[in-house]
């Protein structure tokens, strides 16, 4: 826990007995407690430590600081009033992880495993949880032809086993590529890509960009960082490679209109 709340008035009306040390190490072993999230054990050396006392000068106020503490049948030291500001922020954290699950549900957002910064949920809270896990990301359904290129309304991953359809293999073999080499690079890149970047709305789309761009930059794939797809046929590359392709799509249409 990075804060927890302090209120002074009540502080020193429940503390007006303490020395000067007594409140440095009593403030110390709160300031454990709410950052450990859970009751601290009853052990002297240990606490010593966490008041940065020697053994010596715990030993001589560990019984009036051990008395703001209860002692659980595990050995472990409660306090009343820290667990009641745990509860509190954990109740907070639950109601934040709730608005967002409703938030993404309005947007028609995946919807993710909840945060676990908070205690184990129980009830209600843990039927959220397991229902926002289980169940698949919200809104349509993505349409997808079996071979794995995506033509609903929302995006899709790439599926592992995707492969160029034969409209797209002719698209490549347009763009003077390679098209087994061009979709094993194609398919890899995006499979490995992370984050929604790696969601397309038309796959078969982002296959004719990307052979155009290994078409014009020969071995390369231009600035945006990817791997060159070793596609190329022959040693025609960039605008020559582009003119060539280009010119051979264009006779291949005079052919089909010929017949």
């Amino acid at each position: 826990m990075d804060w927890y709340p302090f209120y002074p008035t009540e502080y020193r009306r429940d503390t007006l007995h303490l020395t000067t040390l007594e409140h440095g190490a009593y403030r110390l072993l709160i300031d454990a407690y709410m950052e450990l999230g859970r009751p601290l054990p009853n052990d002297d050396a240990i606490l010593a430590r966490m008041a940065g006392l020697s053994p010596d000068e715990w030993a001589k106020i560990a019984n009036t600081l051990k008395s703001f503490f209860s002692v659980t049948r595990d050995m472990l030291l409660c306090h009343a009033r820290c667990d009641r500001e745990l509860e509190k922020q954990a109740k907070r954290r639950k109601s934040s992880n709730v608005r967002q699950w409703r938030n993404r549900l309005k947007n028609n957002e995946p919807v993710t495993r909840l945060s676990r910064a908070c205690h184990a949920p129980t009830g209600q809270d843990k039927t959220v949880e397991d229902a926002s896990a289980s169940s698949p990301p919200l809104g349509p359904p993505s349409k997808e032809t079996p071979n794995g290129h995506g033509s609903g309304k929302r995006g899709s991953r790439i599926a592992p086993d995707w492969q160029p359809s034969a409209e797209d293999r002719q698209f490549a073999d347009d763009c003077n590529l390679i098209s087994d080499d061009t979709a094993a690079a194609f398919r890899d890149y995006w499979l490995a890509k992370a984050g929604p970047g790696g969601v397309k709305l038309d796959w078969s789309a982002t296959w004719r960009n990307w052979c155009r761009r290994d078409s014009a930059n020969g071995s390369g794939r231009g600035g945006n960082g990817a791997v060159p797809s070793a596609g190329l046929r022959g040693n025609r590359q960039g605008p020559i490679g582009i003119m060539d392709a280009a010119a051979r799509a264009l006779a291949r249409r005079k052919e089909r209109s010929d017949l």
